[in-house]
């Protein structure tokens, strides 16, 4: 997995996170963003937030994201 496609997942959740006043992203933003923007594909979106909350850079809760107090 590219570690450039992780750092976008997370200066994108940072960036929506402080517009929105809120420290949760909707996964269905960040594929939106992502992919609209970027051109990369949901699939690709998908397995780099899963590896994201597996070495715990985000924490997921339901279809949200955010990142962990250690990021």
């Amino acid at each position: 997995m590219s570690g450039n496609l992780k750092q976008r997942i997370q200066r994108v959740i940072a960036e929506q996170a402080e517009e929105n006043q809120s420290d949760t992203v909707s996964e269905e933003t960040l594929k939106a963003v992502l992919s609209g923007n970027a051109g990369v594909e949901p699939q690709e979106v998908e397995r780099a937030l899963d590896e994201l909350v597996a070495d715990g850079t985000l924490t997921q809760t339901d279809d949200e994201y955010r990142l962990s107090n250690d990021a």
